[in-house]
């Protein structure tokens, strides 16, 4: 980031199971490159299968702005790396090989960066974190011999340590690719972007945040007037006075340079870092992520307010699974006598059900079948909604009575309605889905850490991160939206 912003972003990769299992195409991702606008059951080309890589790279932000955690409580730095980061990697067994390399303008990775220089401020030197280095695929050579390594892949785990995206002035672009979005540098377009594309090359994302110790020149990135830095003296008062989550840490700004580009000015108190853990090994990840929040609020490293750490999945989102396993003849008598309804074939997530009727036949049949569970309950921010639907339309002889289907684990079953009184003599086929819907709540997601600890702008709010509730709503946008067929029933019918 320009003039040193951090975050910490955590990238772990992995392959990301998402959505329904077998036979079922709901899990299947659409292209991203349009935000969380993206197309609905769009498949996509099946990609080789990339290696898992091995160990760990750590790519810290070595910008100015970090000067302020070194001399904040230069102690809170080397826990966060060593009895944190480093530690839990071993615990996973993911330290070997493992590679901590600096990043400014450029990816420095030639010399190891020490426990010891972390924590020291001339460390931090940097005029910018060019956070797309690090996660940006590079362009693919015409010789093999000239072509770039990508930064994530050789790797199991990725981690990049720094304070925030580079400030903007334009707009947020949910729509624009990594190559379009990063024209102008590292914003938060440019990151969501990346961060998007990574999703569909399989990895999962993780964002955690930690409040640390912090004092120091904050950079707003852009020219400020007294105006602008009374509104933010204005908004740290406030903070002190009313925001019951910063309670036990005082913040403080004073001394704003009003001549330079950086808009600087003296900081103390804290400031968050943020973790985003990206992998293709989904299980994996989730328990690097688990134990670096178990050994945050262990160590005690952060600032001492209430809500030193958060944490949110942004990808992947593994929905449910649903199957459809029985059906039957719900009435009996008169008409419904006249349709047979014989043993049912399952096959992965499908189920075909033979129906033999006469001229006369007319009776409702019911199919039963399970919603299970993914490894985790879907996030608070994902809606998500299922309905039977008819692939493709047909006018008559097996229509669907109201049978609604809850987006939740357990039973579900659908209603049909059989009649062939009007049908020809013949062979005929009827299929339904049970298809799911899966986007971002808006609502919910304005209740996310990543949403309320978002500042607008880039100097009015230096406790929170800048332009974080956009590029949180585009990636885990991403990570949600989708649609598509769980299961399918066939209804094999036989008009005699």
């Amino acid at each position: 980031m320009i003039r040193g912003r951090a975050v910490i972003l955590a990238l772990c990769a992995a392959s990301a199971a998402c959505g329904s299992k077998g036979g079922s195409d709901a899990g299947r991702r659409p292209n991203a490159n349009t935000g969380t606008q993206r197309p609905n059951n769009t498949v996509q080309v099946a990609r080789p299968a990339i290696p898992a890589g091995s160990g760990t790279r750590v790519v810290v932000d070595v910008s100015e702005s970090h000067q302020g955690f070194a001399r904040g409580r230069a102690l809170a730095l080397e826990g966060l790396h060593g009895q944190v980061i480093e530690a839990s990697l071993a615990s996973q067994g993911l330290n070997v090989p493992f590679e901590r390399c600096a990043l400014d303008e450029q990816l420095h990775c030639e010399s190891a960066l020490t426990i010891q220089q972390l924590r020291d401020p001339n460390t931090y030197r940097g005029r910018s974190g060019a956070l797309d280095v690090a996660l940006r695929k590079p362009p693919r050579s015409p010789r093999p011999d000239q072509q770039l390594p990508d930064p994530l892949d050789p790797f199991r785990v990725t981690i990049i340590v720094t304070d925030g995206a580079q400030s903007s002035n334009t707009p947020f672009n949910a729509a624009a690719t990594g190559d379009v979005a990063c024209t102008g540098g590292a914003d938060p377009s440019c990151i969501a972007a990346l961060l998007r594309q990574r999703i569909d090359e399989g990895y999962g994302v993780w964002a955690l945040r930690l409040r640390l110790p912090f004092n120091g020149r904050y950079f707003s990135e852009r020219r400020i007037d007294r105006e602008m830095f009374a509104r933010t003296t204005a908004h740290v008062s406030e903070v002190n006075r009313n925001e019951r989550s910063w309670s036990g840490v005082t913040l403080a700004a004073r001394r704003p340079n009003l001549t330079g580009d950086s808009g600087s000015f003296e900081f103390s108190g804290a400031r968050p870092l943020l973790l985003f853990v990206l992998t293709r090994d989904i299980p994996t990840g989730r328990l690097l992520v688990n134990e670096m929040l178990r050994r945050v609020r262990t160590e005690r490293i952060g600032a001492g307010t209430t809500e030193d750490v958060a944490s949110s999945e942004w990808a992947p989102f593994e929905g449910y699974d649903a199957r459809v396993t029985n059906a039957s003849r719900m009435d009996s008598g008169g008409a419904a006598d006249e349709v047979r309804v014989d043993r049912a074939r399952a096959q992965g997530t499908s189920l075909t059900v033979p129906v033999t009727c006469s001229l006369r036949g007319r009776a409702r049949v019911r199919v039963v079948g399970s919603i299970a569970q993914g490894s985790l309950p879907p996030p608070s921010f994902a809606d998500v909604r299922f309905e039977w639907r008819r692939e493709p339309p047909a006018a008559r002889g097996v229509t669907l009575a109201p049978s609604a289907i809850r987006a939740a684990p357990g039973p579900f079953e659908g209603v049909f309605d059989v009649d062939c009184t009007g049908l020809p003599a013949g062979r005929f086929r009827y299929t339904w889905a049970v298809w799911g819907q899966w986007q971002l709540s808006e609502q919910a997601a304005q209740r996310e850490w990543w949403f309320t600890e978002s500042a607008p702008n880039s100097y009015e709010m230096p406790e929170r991160v800048f332009g974080l509730a956009d590029m949180g709503r585009n990636v885990a946008g991403a990570g949600v939206q989708r649609a598509g067929a769980l299961s399918r029933v066939t209804f094999e019918l036989t008009r005699e």
